[in-house]
């Protein structure tokens, strides 16, 4: 027998937690970890200092984090 794994976050329940991040936090997240972009290349796209693109990938890290784990009731880590 294999050990149990439980399972992650479905593909609907990233979408629409995504789909709920505020557009600023949206943008950087989508930029940041789904088009592998860096903070340099992000901050040029965006027109915003690195420090506001830190911050907004946090805050929306965190809130994408928080709507999963709500939804699938598991703790998410960033």
């Amino acid at each position: 027998g294999g050990a149990a794994v439980a399972a992650g976050p479905e593909f609907d329940d990233v979408l629409a937690a995504l789909g709920n991040l505020p557009v600023s936090c949206r943008e950087v997240v989508l930029l940041a970890d789904v088009e592998g972009f860096g903070y340099d290349d992000i901050s040029r796209i965006l027109r915003i200092t690195k420090d506001l693109v830190h911050s907004r990938l946090r805050e929306g890290r965190t809130r994408l984090c928080a709507a999963l784990e709500k939804t699938n009731g598991q703790a998410v880590v960033a």
